[in-house]
């Protein structure tokens, strides 16, 4: 299983909330500053999550993300809704676009825009589907969703409980097990919080990576020694 470090972007800082909500932005660095430290460490890949873009339903920091491209290879989501929307954020350089809201208004179009670098983001909330910028939940059962996302190509999907992200309390260990089962590559997102967490989420069939946020930027471990963990 993979680590990916997380970047979240607002107003040009890199910041953590506290399950989704934008009230409860923290500071925790500058992100050309995260990033050239998460590459040091080892990182081979980036998340990056435009907050900006995702309040404003529309790309925001395309500039910063280009530039955080040049330091890691990326993979970008927040905001996105149309084909220009992806096309921006491919073009300032990133390795794979997750799209969630999209997903759920248009999944039929967005697989006539091509899937080969779509992370679809399966966000999960009050036991459904969550929706622009996690802010609502949709009508949509998280496992029956994967299993179509699967029957239409999907190569890989991205699931976070948005009650576990920022707590530090943990993964949501059994929506990460009934998504995985369906058979579709997931990243896992949302409370993690120790080396622990990461070594129960590797013995889970299908889950192929982690994304890392708070942990890191609170001292629980380094990049370096979750690495280490897993080897």
């Amino acid at each position: 299983m993979h680590i990916i470090p997380a970047i979240d972007l607002l107003e040009g800082k890199a910041v953590r909330l506290f399950q989704g909500k934008r009230e409860r932005a923290e500071v925790v660095g500058l992100p050309l500053e995260l990033a050239k430290r998460f590459a040091d460490e080892g990182a081979a890949l980036l998340h990056v999550v435009d907050l900006s873009g995702a309040f404003a339903e529309k790309p925001f920091h395309l500039k910063l993300v280009e530039q955080l491209a040049n330091i890691l290879p990326v993979q970008i989501g927040g905001g996105i809704r149309t084909r220009e929307d992806m096309d921006a954020f491919r073009n300032a350089g990133s390795r794979w676009v997750i799209v969630g809201t999209l997903a759920t208004s248009n999944l039929q179009g967005l697989v006539e825009l091509g899937l080969e670098d779509v992370v679809v983001a399966v966000d999960v909330k009050g036991g459904k589907v969550a929706i622009k910028a996690w802010q609502e939940a949709s009508a949509l059962e998280p496992v029956p969703f994967v299993k179509e996302l699967l029957s239409l190509g999907v190569k890989r999907i991205l699931c976070t409980t948005v009650e576990k992200d920022g707590t530090l309390e943990g993964p949501d260990f059994a929506t990460l097990r009934d998504i995985s089962q369906v058979g579709v590559p997931t990243i896992a997102s949302g409370g993690i919080s120790s080396l622990d967490d990461l070594l129960q989420l590797s013995q889970i069939n299908g889950i192929e990576s982690a994304i890392v946020g708070k942990a890191l930027y609170t001292g629980a471990f380094t990049y370096a020694q979750a690495r280490k963990a897993l080897l």
